[in-house]
């Protein structure tokens, strides 16, 4: 591995969605501890990147919670 020494390993079925079809996808590099290296330097990501993805809130768009409605919640034994 070239790059930074940092390695990782996903640890798979993580979701709890046992029938999902990416379940076990991570299984077998998992099983056979295989790991992959972590990008911290900024060219190494840079050079690495395939795509971005860049989320921006919608300001005004934001949700709004209702502290009063929090009020009326107890919990058992609270009475």
């Amino acid at each position: 591995m070239s790059g930074s020494p940092v390695v990782a390993i996903h640890t798979p079925r993580q979701s709890g969605h046992a029938f999902h079809s990416h379940y076990i996808n991570m299984v077998d590099p998992w099983r056979h501890i295989e790991y992959h290296p972590m990008r911290w330097e900024q060219q190494n990501i840079t050079d690495n990147t395939v795509t971005t993805l860049k989320l921006v809130p919608l300001i005004g768009h934001l949700p709004s919670v209702n502290i009063q409605s929090f009020e009326s919640l107890r919990l058992p034994g609270e009475m």
